[in-house]
């Protein structure tokens, strides 16, 4: 998203906006984060720069035209303007409680704009796909899945059919063994692989949307399917890859796609190449080193993960990312047989842990980190 909000197309907003980009490792950053639900990336929120109140919100990724819409929502929200239509007020309000973290108030505010709105309303594809993300946010995994797989067949297909399809199957993968999950996932199984053929389909989404298809084979017990998709999202990445990459987050979005479904399938040597070019073009990076360092782990080279984890460390990552790597330097010094040193990186990994803000992210990550201590072998 960086490189497409630095193009051209924006530079007309540079005196209407004040841009605003947080480090969410930052502990300092974590409260606003928390404040606002802000739990998947990229997110924006747009405060009104005198009252501070929260004008719109835009929860995922976005192309130039879907940016360009949000901002010119917020300037309508700053006039006071409902964009319009009969349903512009409530969605207007939706957005503006999605932004204050208020997600069941959202969705309720955003069902609301839809009846009022109609079939035909303009603005109807994008508060379908923002009522969605608030269902998830407010943890209505099956309002939002059934949801999607209601409307879904409906949408024109272009980007939004894309986010409505795989949010809902984000949201049926989460119910587990749950009967209505299995239902909703053979629904919204066969409208993924449509949204992956869509034109103009974010690689993200597009690569996201392998995944939760992986998923959905794993709970139906169909793993030879699922091999077969990580297969076939490999091989999409390496011939996105020939295609080139926008920009040092793209790169970065891309590695992290190439590192899960590498893992699916069980090939870690035939991302090494790649992760370690990144390393080369961003070496301050402390994520493009632990993503290298986790290659290296799996395929048992642990000297080359603990230089790779003493190059992320350098970069000054916060409580989060300082924690994660000594848990994986852990993992090297296990493969090195010496216990003694890994049990020393996960106290390590506990007292960076401790500061982790906020606390429902703390709490797991220490929890880890007492189970590996736990599973350790005594030392020799």
């Amino acid at each position: 998203m960086r490189a497409e909000l630095e193009g051209a197309a924006f530079v007309k907003y540079a005196g209407r906006f004040v841009w605003l980009s947080l480090d969410v490792d930052k502990p300092q950053n974590q409260p606003f984060l928390h404040e606002h639900a802000i739990e998947g990336y990229p997110a924006f929120v747009i405060f009104d720069g005198t009252s501070g109140k929260v004008l719109a919100s835009l929860m995922g990724q976005a192309d130039v035209a879907a940016m360009e819409a949000f901002l010119q929502r917020a300037e309508r929200a700053a006039r006071g303007g409902a964009g319009g239509s009969v349903g512009g007020g409530p969605a207007q309000r939706g957005d503006a409680l999605l932004g204050d973290g208020k997600a069941d108030a959202a969705a309720r505010a955003y069902d609301e704009a839809l009846r009022a709105g109609g079939p035909t309303w303009s603005e109807r594809e994008r508060v379908i796909d923002a009522r969605l993300t608030a269902l998830q946010l407010a943890g209505d995994n099956e309002g939002c899945a059934r949801a999607a797989a209601t409307l879904a067949p409906g949408l024109p297909r272009r980007r939004t059919f894309a986010g409505v399809v795989l949010t809902g199957l984000t949201c049926a993968i989460s119910s587990g063994p749950a009967k209505w999950g299995d239902e909703l996932r053979g629904r919204l199984e066969p409208l993924a692989v449509e949204a992956q053929a869509v034109p103009g389909v974010l690689d993200d989404d597009r690569y996201q949307l392998y995944e939760r298809r992986i998923f959905a084979r794993m709970l139906a017990h169909d793993d030879a399917a699922g091999r077969a998709l990580a297969a076939e999202w490999l091989a999409r990445i390496e011939r996105d890859d020939k295609e080139g990459v926008q920009g040092a987050d793209a790169q970065q979005a891309r590695d992290v796609a190439r590192v899960r479904a590498a893992t699916r399938l069980g090939e870690p040597a035939r991302i090494v190449p790649s992760l370690e070019a990144t390393t080369r073009t961003q070496p301050l990076s402390y994520t493009a080193w632990a993503r290298l360092a986790g290659a290296y782990l799996q395929l048992h080279r642990a000297a080359d993960a603990e230089a790779a984890i003493l190059r992320a460390l350098a970069a000054a990552p916060g409580p989060l990312g300082r924690a994660s790597l000594f848990v994986q330097r852990a993992d090297a010094r296990l493969q090195l047989d010496d216990v003694t040193a890994a049990r020393a990186a996960l106290d390590e990994a506990a007292r960076v842990a401790a500061a982790i803000e906020p606390p429902s992210v703390r709490a797991p990550t220490l929890q880890r980190i007492d189970q590996k201590r736990k599973a350790l072998p005594p030392p020799k």
